[in-house]
């Protein structure tokens, strides 16, 4: 055999081994990929496991504080629900008129006194568009005897028949002591959200705790025992408190939050931060008058927004509508306030008995204010043949005009009548009885102007006028005012104080010939330069073409406008004084205590711990979530099991709860946000301190616990590379 021919045959096999060999490192290399691969997705899966258990247990806490927030504003409507709702029979029997009375209705008393005035007083020449108005006013409300109820007036009539056929409907709802025995129906709900709020903070750190570990544990790929998600603290603990039964006043009445929680983000209240309650807020009130323009007088100095807000109690009476010159929002409203008073009675009058039943006069509007002059005797209504319906409720004066009773220690201004039900001697207080006008408000740049006469120009006119009438919210251009009490106007004008003749006066009133109870109202105006915003802002008056005029610049170089007159011209006729009997206002809280400590209260924030500061946040509304998974290699797991200090593969998250509108309960504004991991050495403090919790939750093994919480303190030192990586 020759030498080359041994070679070749030692060589034989060598290629196997070779493969072999290859084959091996193959495997080894795709066992170790596979394993990769998985430790990655695992990683990923722990780590939104994490995540997803900081979002849910702070989503939780989140969503608890928004529900006591929907209770507390939920509680505050259902008060202001039972005042309206309570005041609803006696303000439709106020609104509406059937066969069976025979008093004088709004309208009719409108229709007729102005009727009176066009065809029997007459309205001068010059004031030609005053009588347009009433005639036009006149004819839209139309005759008594022709006028058919529209489909609000048929409702109105619907519900007084239910109300006075079924009272217990109401009673049963809204008196803390219902006729049929215990509470009503809305005092038990009121009762019920009380109690739910406080069952929901109590037992919120335990759900929001089972809320995190089934938020984590469905993000993780197996069942694994050793899988398992948390949220630290262990028992998360949010400081609240119960507070009392006034502290709906504010709410309720103003839409504010409570006096002792100072809301420093918006001012703006739970219900418009949440609803958009809110109005145009014209600032000072004083002088304000229909159609001037919002701010003519200057916003509050401390406070300078364009809005106001307002709660339950307005919004109510505020979605109450009735015919054009009815009146059913009116009623509603006087009615609804005072039964809020008998709750919280009138800081600004604080002689008010709140034990103490106060009474409304039902309308019957007296409007023979001249003698004999047969406003009464209007053939289309019943009770109304001829004469004076009234009769013992007026006397004649030494002119021999019929005016109401007064007494004379009053100088004529406060009205006196005899009402058998109530004793002979009842004296009935000042503001139960009201007087009627119809207004109408011109408002011109030149003094002096004489009005179009044509019929179809609109409400208010375009930019290029000079000159437009006022409407107030319904559209009316002739609208009614009352007014509380009786004030002769045949004597001193209906408003304001007498100023005719005064040189450079502001008002002058001057009576219209012919018509002892017409007055015409003058008045010189000026915009105000120091609104700051809106259509109004520093002087301008878009109604009257009158723009922002610059007159200057002060010290510090910011623009001075020009305070611009205009004019008003105002027109005021008497319709009548309401002299109808009183019925008592009934209280719907007798028997309920506000005192009381079971007394339905709001449940808010504990103010004295968390502030809307950064540390409060830290304490009681940041958490952190914990993850944890098999770390196992698929694959020959023991081989690739490594020098590991912990089994599972671990991942941590870091939520906050927060709200960017106001920090308290009231305001369904709380939400839940991941945010990166911060103070790594306090988590560990407090998953320490946490430990004592573990056996309130069932779903968390206490050595787990100490194993877990070992490992991640053994990671101290290296945390702030490990997270920032």
């Amino acid at each position: 055999m020759s030498p080359r021919r041994h070679i070749r045959q030692s060589r034989r096999g060598v290629v196997i081994v070779i493969t072999l060999l290859a084959l091996i490192l193959l495997a080894a290399l795709i066992m170790y990929v596979l394993n990769l691969g998985k430790q990655t997705n695992e990683r990923i899966q722990t780590q939104n496991a994490a995540d997803a258990a900081a979002a849910a247990g702070a989503g939780w806490i989140a969503r608890s504080m928004n529900t006591v927030a929907m209770n507390n504003t939920g509680m505050a409507q259902m008060i202001a629900g039972i005042n309206v709702l309570d005041s609803f029979p006696l303000a439709v029997d106020f609104s509406i008129k059937d066969d069976t009375e025979i008093i004088l209705g709004d309208e009719t008393a409108m229709y007729l006194a102005i009727n009176h005035m066009l065809e029997k007083v007459g309205v001068p020449g010059r004031d030609e568009i005053f009588q347009r108005e009433l005639r036009r006013s006149r004819d839209e409300i139309g005759p008594p005897e022709q006028r058919l109820p529209n489909s609000d007036e048929k409702m109105l009539a619907e519900l007084n028949d239910w109300f006075k056929g079924s009272p217990e409907i109401v009673t049963n709802a809204t008196h803390f002591l219902a006729p049929g025995g215990g509470n009503g129906s809305m005092w038990k709900a009121l009762y019920s959200l009380d109690e739910y709020n406080q069952t929901v903070m109590e037992n919120v750190g335990t759900l929001a705790q089972l809320n995190a570990i089934r938020g984590g544990e469905v993000n993780l790929s197996n069942d694994d025992s050793r899988s398992a998600a948390m949220m630290v603290p262990v028992a998360p603990q949010i400081p609240w408190v119960r507070g009392r039964f006034d502290d709906f006043e504010r709410p309720v009445l103003k839409g504010l939050l409570i006096e002792e929680v100072d809301d420093r983000v918006t001012n703006r209240g739970p219900y418009d931060a949440v609803y958009g309650w809110r109005g145009v807020d014209r600032g000072s009130s004083g002088g304000a008058q229909w159609g001037d323009p919002p701010g003519w007088s200057p916003p509050r100095p401390a406070n300078p927004r364009a809005y106001s807000v307002y709660g339950p109690h307005e919004w109510l009476q505020r979605h109450f509508g009735n015919t054009k010159y009815g009146r059913l929002p009116y009623h509603l409203r006087n009615i609804a306030n005072i039964k809020i008073s008998y709750l919280w009675p009138n800081k600004r009058r604080p002689d008010t008995d709140p034990s103490t039943l106060k009474r409304l006069v039902d309308p019957d509007w007296e409007i023979d204010i001249e003698a004999d002059d047969e406003r009464s005797a209007h053939g289309g209504l019943s009770g109304f043949e001829g004469g004076d319906q009234d009769d013992e409720r007026m006397k004649i004066d030494e002119q021999g005009n019929e005016v109401p009773l007064c007494d004379p220690e009053d100088d004529g201004h406060e009205l006196h009548t005899t009402y058998y039900e109530f004793g002979e001697e009842h004296k009935p207080r000042k503001d139960l009885h009201e007087s009627l006008y119809m207004v109408l408000s011109l408002y011109h740049r030149e003094k002096n102007t004489s009005f179009p006469e044509n019929e179809q120009w609109p409400t208010v006119k375009p930019p290029q006028s000079s000159w437009f009438i006022a409407h107030n919210h319904r559209g009316r251009r002739i609208h009614p005012r009352y007014q509380r009490s009786w004030k002769d106007p045949s004597k001193s004008p209906p408003f304001g104080r007498m100023r005719s003749n005064v040189p450079g006066g502001d008002y002058a009133y001057e009576q219209l010939p012919g018509g002892r109870y017409a007055w015409r109202e003058t008045a010189d105006k000026q915009t105000n330069p120091n609104v700051p915003y809106g259509k109004y802002a520093h002087g301008a008056y878009p109604e009257l073409s009158l723009k922002a005029e610059q007159i200057g610049v002060d010290d510090d170089g910011n623009p001075i406008y020009k305070a611009q007159p205009y004019y008003r011209t105002r027109y005021i006729l008497l319709v009548g004084v309401n002299v109808g009997p009183e019925k008592i206002i009934r209280d719907p809280y007798i028997g309920f205590e506000p005192n009381d400590t079971g007394a339905p209260s709001p449940t808010d924030l504990n103010h004295q711990l968390v502030g809307f500061d950064d540390n409060s946040r830290w304490n009681y509304l940041t958490y952190m979530a914990i993850a944890q998974h098999d770390d196992r290699a698929t694959v020959w797991p023991t081989r690739f099991k490594g020098n590991k200090p912990y089994p599972n593969m671990v991942g941590i998250a870091q939520a906050h709860v927060f709200n960017n509108h106001s920090w308290d309960m009231w305001t369904q504004m709380w939400h839940a946000q991941l945010q990166p991991v911060s103070n790594y050495a306090e988590w560990m403090n407090r998953m320490n301190s946490s430990s004592g919790d573990i056996g309130d939750v069932p779903e968390l093994d206490s050595q787990e616990y100490e194993e877990l919480m070992t490992y991640l303190k053994n990671l101290e030192p290296l945390a702030e590379t490990m997270l920032s990586h």
